[in-house]
Formats: structure tokens, C-alpha cells, sequence
């Protein structure tokens, strides 16, 4: 019976497709099962024990004397790898050694660690913020550096954190996301607004990948700061729209121009006729007094045109001089504060140092005038009209908000106002020819286009800010040059002045013909 245990268990080895030894209690081979010969030819060893570790005669003997087994010991020839296991029979006084290879085991794992490891390096290394949201409680349950850096809190900090402590809005599209609790979805990409520990909020381009974990549904954002491309966009697309706005007011001056032009040939044999009839001697006066109404209606047409053919000229004033913006404003304040009843205060803050700007005395004059009185009319209850000049220097950037306007030194002339103000729609439509917000009768529309045109001639810009119900701002920028000592204008030039667009104000005035010329 012992025999046929013996032979058993030595015969047992021969059909095992793995490497099986065995040895005696001095450690020397006692046999080799076809599998193990198989291995050792493959690898080119001529000694079977040499497959095994180096420490294998210890592990035998130990294993003898104590029947303790001894498993997974590892050994490596040339690219191969085996695991060994000794295993002593004491009946027989042997101990069998099982072999493995486990190289494919082995690589598989490297390449899992190298897999995690870079991971591991993207996770933490990647510019965009990527959280790991558990969609049923709607915590942060991961979180990369960057991330942290974004957000302004440690990563240890947003695992603590709430998914709506950091994210606003967004909440109910997490919901619905985490309802594919199977295979992977794609990924949604979505704009998303983030909350920083500091209050900030940042625009953020998001997507969202279902990954499914042990029995949950995790969900990984990964998120991209865009505030800096939305506040390009938002740069392209003003630059964008003043280009669109200057070629369109472009193709009004030339089309006011050819009006105005047309226009005039008519006025002038108006007028002429109406120079002509006067003289006659035997004229009635009653026909005397209608023929000068005539000639009247004829003049204020004529400076009508005049109005359409100064915003029209793109050109730089035939009368320009050097001259300072705040001597002109201090000259003209006792005139403008005959345009305003008690009902209005007009309060200047001009800079300490002169502004110096190469433009028309009167064409200047007339430009304050026009924006004075639009902020009147602005405030038919009455209030407050701020007249304010600084010295500026726009550098490139802020030069490129103004599509005519490059680097340098500016004078600057704002007017504002805390009347009714403008929504977007009456603020892009502003400065065109015979647009008004005044009542039917009241105005020509020719106020602010006139200011438009004198500017542009000048080399200059306006820009308009305003909200309802808060007020409106002009800002007139002129170009800044260097004073020359007793060249520079500071008398009042009223040949050329142009107080205001409202007829109203004109009849009240009472001027005769040749003094309504001038108003605008």
C-alpha cells in the first residue's frame, strides 16, 4: 500500500503542465517532470535546478524539517519570470517544487502601474480642472491640482465640499446625466459658471463623462477657464461693431453730403428770388412780410444743410488753431447758464493743467453747446450737468476700442447728465443723421450728428454711455498737441457758434434771419 502511495505521488508530477522538481533531504534532484525539461531546453539551461532561486536549497531543507510550505518565490532567466512553490511530502522525504511562469502577469502589471502612474501625472499635471462628483449626494469626491488652484481651495478642502458650493447652477443636468447607470455616455459639453472661495465667478467651458465605479456612477467634470476668451470675444466683437458702426456712418456722410449739396442749388435760387422780390419798390407790405417769412424758412434750411455737410467732411478744419479746451469752457459758461433755468446746476471739474487741442474755436464752441443742452433736454425736471476735461494717454490697447484713433495723448471732454438715459438700441443709433428722441416738431436729429461730423474732422472720437433711468455720458476725445506761446485761441469766436437742435428754442429766441443761421 505504501508502494502504490509512493508511486502515486511521484507519478502524479509527469502529468502537470507546469514545472515539477522534487527533492531529497541533501537538496539534490530526484526528479523532473517532461514540462520542466520542456522549459529548461527553451531557455537554453542545462541544469534544472538553475530555474529556481538561489536560495532554493534553503527553502528545501526548511521545508523538511519544519513541513512548512513555501510559496511564491520568484526567479528570473533572461526575459522569463517564475514563481515557485515548495511543498514537502514527509512521508517520502521530499519536497516538490511547482513552477509558473508568470512574465504576461507580470508585464500586465507593469503596464497597469505605468497606466496609473500616468494617470497619476495627467490628473495632477493638466491645465483644465477636472472634479469627481457623486451624482446621489451630489458631493466633490475628487479633485486635481488644478482644480484647486482655480477654485482657490486645497483639494483636501473641495472633498469636504458640496457640488453646488462651487458650481452655480447646473444641478438638475447633473441629475439627469447620472440616470445612465450602465455603459459610459458621451460627453456633454456645456458653458458653466464656477464660484471661487473668494466670491469670484468664472466662465467656464465644461464636459461631463459618466464613469461607472464598483456600484456607482461617477461624474467627472473637466472644466476650462474661458473668462480671458469671452472677454477677447467680447473685444472682437465691440471692435467688430464699431468698424460696422464708423462704415456706416461713412456711407451717411456721403450721402447727407450729396444731399446737402443738391439741397443748397436749391436754396440758392430761393433765396435769390427771395433777395430780388425785396428789392422790388412797389412791394405791399403785407407781401413784404410774407416774402421775408420766406426767406427765413430758407435760411434756417440753408443751415440745415450746412449741419448735414459738416458731419458729412471727414476733413481737418480749414480754421483750426491750438486751443484750450478749459479756457473755452470757462469763456462759455455764462452763455450756457443762460440756456438753463433754476432748474439746473452746471457744475465744471477741469483739469489742473491746460488741454491743448488743434481744432476750431468756434467748431469747439459748438460742440459744448450741442452736448450741453442735449443733457438739458435730457432732464426735463431739472438736475445736475457735469462738464469735466483730463489730460489722458491711451496706450495701444485702449486706442484699439476707438477705430479712429491710434496711441498718444488725448484731451478729454465729457458731458453727463442723470436724465432719463438711453437703452442700447436709441445708443447705437444716436449720433446718425435725423435721428431724434425728441417729440415730432421739436428737433432736426441733426444735433449729435453735427457733434459726430466736428469730431471726426478734428481726428477725434465720441463715445456715448448711458443707462435708463440713470443718465448719459459724451465723452469727446481730441487729440493733444504742444501750446504754442501766444498762438493758442482763447477768445470767442461767435461767428461760428451753433448752440442747439431744438426749433422750439429758436422761435422763442425771436432772432432775425441772419442770426438763425448759426443754430443748430
Amino acid at each position: 500500500m505504501a508502494n502504490d502511495i509512493e508511486k502515486s505521488q511521484t507519478a502524479f508530477p509527469e502529468f502537470n503542465p507546469s514545472p515539477v522538481m522534487s527533492f531529497s533531504v541533501d537538496g539534490g534532484l530526484a526528479s523532473a517532470n517532461h514540462s520542466a525539461h520542456e522549459v529548461a531546453a527553451a531557455i537554453r539551461i542545462e541544469h534544472l535546478p538553475d530555474l529556481l532561486p538561489r536560495d532554493y536549497a534553503g527553502l528545501i531543507q526548511d521545508a523538511l524539517e519544519t513541513g512548512r510550505s513555501h510559496l511564491g518565490h520568484h526567479s528570473s532567466i533572461g526575459e522569463r519570470i517564475f514563481s515557485w512553490s515548495f511543498i514537502p511530502h514527509q512521508e517520502i522525504k521530499l519536497v516538490y517544487v511547482y513552477g509558473n511562469d508568470i512574465t504576461d502577469r507580470v508585464d500586465a502589471r507593469n503596464i497597469v502601474r505605468e497606466t496609473e502612474s500616468l494617470f497619476d501625472v495627467l490628473w495632477d499635471n493638466t491645465t483644465d480642472a477636472i472634479l469627481c462628483i457623486e451624482p446621489k449626494h451630489l458631493m466633490i469626491c475628487g479633485a486635481n491640482l488644478s482644480a484647486s488652484k482655480l477654485l482657490g481651495y486645497s483639494q483636501s478642502e473641495l472633498l469636504r465640499l458640496p457640488y453646488n458650493e462651487i458650481v452655480i447652477g447646473g444641478v438638475t443636468k447633473i441629475k439627469d446625466l447620472s440616470k445612465h447607470n450602465s455603459s459610459p455616455v458621451e460627453p456633454l459639453f456645456q458653458l458653466m459658471t464656477f464660484r471661487a472661495r473668494d466670491g469670484k465667478e468664472i466662465q467656464v467651458e465644461c464636459s461631463f463623462t459618466i464613469a461607472p465605479h464598483q456600484e456607482l456612477n461617477l461624474m467627472y467634470i473637466i472644466a476650462r477657464d474661458i473668462t480671458e476668451r469671452l472677454k477677447d470675444e467680447e473685444a472682437l466683437r465691440q471692435r467688430t461693431e464699431q468698424l460696422r458702426q464708423s462704415q456706416k456712418m461713412d456711407a451717411l456722410g456721403k450721402l447727407a453730403s450729396g444731399v446737402a449739396h443738391d439741397f443748397n442749388n436749391h436754396l440758392a435760387a430761393i433765396i435769390g428770388f427771395h433777395d430780388l422780390l425785396l428789392m422790388d419798390p412797389k412791394l405791399e407790405p403785407r407781401m413784404e412780410n410774407r416774402i421775408k417769412e420766406i426767406g427765413k424758412a430758407a435760411n434756417r434750411a440753408k443751415v440745415l444743410t450746412r449741419q448735414m455737410l459738416t458731419f458729412s467732411r471727414h476733413q481737418q478744419s480749414t480754421d483750426s488753431a491750438i486751443v484750450d479746451v478749459n479756457a473755452a469752457i470757462v469763456e462759455l459758461q455764462q452763455m450756457l447758464e443762460r440756456l438753463l433755468d433754476n432748474r439746473y446746476e452746471l457744475i465744471t471739474d477741469l483739469a489742473a493743467q491746460t488741454c491743448p487741442a488743434k481744432t476750431s474755436r468756434g467748431h469747439l464752441e459748438q460742440v459744448i453747446m450741442n452736448l450741453v443742452v442735449n443733457a438739458r433736454d435730457a432732464m426735463p425736471d431739472g438736475g445736475q450737468i457735469h462738464i469735466r476735461t483730463t489730460n489722458i494717454s491711451l496706450s495701444e490697447s485702449e486706442s484699439e476700442k476707438f477705430p479712429d484713433l491710434t496711441a498718444g495723448p488725448y484731451v478729454s471732454l465729457a458731458v453727463s447728465d442723470s436724465g432719463i438715459g438711453m437703452d442700447p438700441e436709441t445708443q447705437a443709433q444716436i449720433f446718425e443723421p435725423f435721428f431724434t428722441t425728441k417729440q415730432q416738431g421739436e428737433g432736426t436729429g441733426l444735433g449729435l450728428a453735427t457733434v459726430y461730423g466736428i469730431i471726426r474732422q478734428n481726428k477725434g472720437a465720441i463715445t456715448v454711455n448711458s443707462e435708463v433711468g440713470v443718465g448719459t455720458t459724451f465723452t469727446v476725445y481730441l487729440p493733444k498737441t504742444t501750446p504754442t506761446v501766444g498762438k493758442a485761441e482763447n477768445h470767442t469766436n461767435s461767428d461760428h457758434l451753433s448752440i442747439h437742435d431744438t426749433q422750439k428754442d429758436r422761435i422763442k429766441a425771436d432772432k432775425p434771419a441772419a442770426a438763425q443761421e448759426n443754430v443748430t
